[in-house]
């Protein structure tokens, strides 16, 4: 199943999870993991009701090179994490991936958080405003890292302010 395909499977799946339970804590986190050795979205390994620090251990805890060259083994299917915020309805994925060498890892991510992004049509002589959902890529795990603690942290305007710096270079 494509990554996008797989994103929306679980986006549908917490938002029909969302209108039978409510969180009352803002800072709790529903945290879905999809290894390579995972036939499909339902056999997602699923955290609920995570503190910001719970969703830090697990990612500090992840082997990311033992990650990537299972995916390469099985398939090729890579690895997703999918967190959602069920009080403030945000959601934030990631996933790695590495060059066919795994010397290096990089990581993809994004949200179903739109922006609205200016962009010029007709020969540039018109703006028009379109919206998108952010997504980074080639990042590393440092870099992924501060995106996720941004997240955690309900930084979303931060995250949306670097979206669109990024666009810009």
């Amino acid at each position: 199943m494509p990554l996008y395909d797989r994103i929306r499977a679980w986006i549908d799946r917490i938002h029909f999870l969302d209108l039978n339970n409510k969180v009352k804590n803002m800072k709790t986190f529903d945290l879905d993991i999809t290894y390579p050795h995972h036939q499909s979205p339902e056999d997602a390994e699923i955290h609920t009701g995570l503190d910001a620090t719970e969703v830090l251990a697990i990612f500090d805890r992840q082997n990311w090179r033992h990650l990537m060259k299972q995916a390469i083994e099985i398939n090729d299917l890579q690895p997703l994490f999918m967190l959602y915020n069920q009080q403030n309805n945000t959601d934030f994925w990631f996933n790695p991936n590495s060059d066919p060498e795994i010397r290096h890892i990089y990581f993809q991510i994004g949200s179903s958080t739109e922006v609205i992004v200016p962009t010029r049509v007709f020969f540039g002589l018109f703006n028009k405003n379109i919206k998108q959902d952010i997504e980074f890529s080639d990042l590393t795990q440092q870099q992924m890292r501060q995106y996720l603690v941004h997240y955690l942290n309900a930084e979303m305007d931060l995250i949306k302010q670097k979206y669109l710096q990024s666009l810009n270079h």
